[in-house]
């Protein structure tokens, strides 16, 4: 079943062609390694993926839905997509378990527990996010991320700014997620290990993308 279709897309900047008649699906159970060249639009292709921006033409269809308006856009991206970004930002005097109650869309204490638990992160989750650790905090955002149990997990660079060690982990968690959840994943990433998890590889190139 193919749980994400973008169709036909092109999106411009600034007279520069980002994406162009680009298309892209992603099916159940896919880890999907995007890679591409700084600047030619990957993270733009993972934010018109999770409904947060409009391609200029082309369509977008999540579990077989396709929005028209944006509270449409907001309720398929609630119901089916968790994100990972870049520069994506906690409340910082709130302690980590607060942090993921906040993104529950219902509360389901449950959920929350078992993802402390599964990221390590169950000693610290009174802790405020302020105090924990650059590699704490990414693991908390993979938390966050899956909290509301989304079917697609779009995850942009997620050991840019970690050291080795600290990279290996989230390589490990992301193999977690998917024997745990069974979530597709698209991770946008230029490290070379995510060939180990990645059952396709896919390159964003000159607005297009190819299957390697």
């Amino acid at each position: 079943m193919s749980l994400l279709q973008m169709n036909n897309l092109s999106k411009t900047y600034d007279s520069k062609k980002i994406l162009e008649n680009l298309y892209f699906c992603v099916n159940q159970h896919d880890v999907v390694w995007l890679s591409a060249p700084s600047g030619t639009g990957k993270t733009t292709l993972l934010r018109i993926a999770g409904l947060l921006e409009k391609p200029d033409a082309g369509s977008v269809v999540i579990a077989g839905e396709q929005a028209r308006t944006q509270k449409q856009a907001d309720m398929i991206r609630a119901r089916y997509i968790g994100m990972a970004f870049q520069n994506s930002t906690f409340i910082g005097h709130m302690s980590v378990r607060d942090n993921l109650e906040i993104a529950c869309i219902r509360k389901d204490d449950v959920m929350i527990d078992e993802l402390l638990v599964l990221f390590g992160l169950d000693g610290i989750k009174k802790s405020k996010v302020r105090d924990i650790s650059g590699g704490e905090a990414q693991r908390l955002l993979l938390c966050r991320a899956l909290v509301n149990r989304p079917s697609v997990l779009l995850i942009d660079e997620p050991t840019s700014a970690l050291d080795d060690a600290n990279a290996r982990v989230v390589f490990a968690q992301l193999e977690k997620i998917q024997r745990v959840y069974g979530c597709a994943m698209v991770i946008a990433s230029h490290d070379a290990r995510l060939a180990d998890i990645a059952t396709r590889r896919v390159v964003l190139d000159n607005g297009v993308v190819e299957e390697k």
